[in-house]
């Protein structure tokens, strides 16, 4: 038995939702238990479990347009504050902006992001939260 408090927290779409319809597995949810085994159970699961991937694509597309709409404005982006950023994600931190700046002539002139990962991760932590 699978236990979640929601479908759509225990699966992220079809592939998943077959492999526990064809494991023969129920599901037990805060709300109800879901029987997969009959066709009526799976049926229902494929249909919460597609509600579900509807609304999670919903939600990324209305962020997506606020948050560009925001920016068009000058306005800050809410969330974490973006490394090369003070807090609201518009004035630039200088010593992170430059290190950012330099990572970018670095791949324009054909070092890979590995390499460039790799050197940041041989620096002392001095600007960026470690």
């Amino acid at each position: 038995m699978n236990v979640s408090v929601n479908l759509d927290r225990l699966l992220r779409g079809q592939v998943g939702l077959l492999s526990i319809i064809g494991a023969g597995k129920t599901v037990a949810t805060v709300e109800d238990d879901l029987d997969l085994t009959p066709d009526h159970g799976g049926f229902r699961a494929e249909l919460l479990t597609s509600l579900a991937t509807f609304e999670t694509n919903r939600k990324r597309e209305r962020q997506t347009r606020s948050n560009e709409s925001r920016a068009a404005r000058g306005l800050p982006v809410p969330g974490k504050r973006r490394f090369g950023f003070e807090s609201g994600n518009i004035v630039e931190r200088p010593e992170e902006a430059g290190v950012i700046r330099a990572a970018h002539r670095d791949l324009l002139a054909g070092h890979s992001v590995r390499s460039i990962a790799r050197e940041w991760n041989q620096r002392p932590c001095a600007y960026a939260p470690c």
